[in-house]
């Protein structure tokens, strides 16, 4: 066809235009494409699969599961806190200064109520239907296969803290050289509560947790330290340096 142009029949660059209807809304007009954006992947930390009351894993677990975590790192908090207060009263930190009787009852508060709340530890977790702790995996170690050796740490802290605190409430029936072995035994308690509870607990990656527990482990040495040092640098007591004329005397007013 003549009047088409230079470029009449050069199809190669030419675009071909798409004809057909065009979509209008309900107004007259042209519809505009919305295309779809892809929201962006979550990625959430695992936690405890939830299952319907069939399937073996009911409100009641969920509050068992919660209220054995808060009651596990409750009772960590003051079975580190007794020993630690215990420390600074048997260091004399305070050196110079009164101490009150309360100081020492407050000690033995730390310590009754720590125990209390790693009976509702245990007793949570034996109601807990997740795990299926029995009687016998909490109170035998290395019984259970979940996490074996870090539960058996816990059931040697709840048995050396029952120790403890049992012969501090019978102190006054007991030899002083025995309760002072036993008390020995709370540096092993703190030890394996707090590697219990960086083991086996569920919040054993929780910053707030983690700093907590190396700042009282901090602690615990250093007082100890002192302690150790103190008790190297002490001069005879006053008490052994006053029995033995009251013996010697005894001795020769019966010869």
């Amino acid at each position: 066809m003549a009047g088409g142009g230079a470029r009449q029949g050069d199809v190669r660059g030419r675009t071909r235009r798409r004809t057909g209807h065009v979509r209008r809304d309900r107004h007259g007009r042209r519809a505009v494409r919305r295309t779809r954006r892809r929201l962006p992947e979550l990625r959430l930390r695992p936690v405890r699969p939830a299952r319907t009351p069939h399937g073996g894993c009911p409100v009641t677990s969920q509050i068992t599961w919660y209220a054995a975590r808060a009651a596990g790192i409750v009772a960590w908090a003051l079975a580190a806190a007794s020993v630690i207060w215990g420390l600074a009263l048997s260091t004399r930190v305070t050196k110079g200064k009164p101490r009150p009787a309360w100081l020492f009852d407050l000690h033995r508060f730390l310590g009754g109520t720590a125990l209390i709340f790693t009976v509702i530890h245990v007793a949570a977790i034996l109601l807990d239907s997740y795990v299926h702790f029995s009687l016998l995996n909490v109170l035998v170690p290395l019984t259970g296969t979940w996490h074996p050796v870090a539960v058996a740490g816990g059931i040697v802290g709840l048995y050396l803290l029952a120790a403890v605190e049992l012969t501090s409430l019978a102190k006054a029936r007991v030899s002083k050289r025995v309760w002072r072995r036993v008390h020995f035994a709370s540096f092993a308690l703190y030890a394996v509560s707090t590697i219990h509870g960086l083991t086996a607990g569920t919040d054993r990656h929780s910053l707030p947790l983690i700093i907590a527990m190396a700042a009282s482990t901090l602690l615990v040495v250093e007082l100890t330290v002192l302690r150790v040092v103190r008790s190297i640098s002490r001069p005879p007591s006053v008490q052994t340096a006053r029995r033995v004329p009251v013996v010697a005397g005894s001795r020769s007013g019966a010869g």
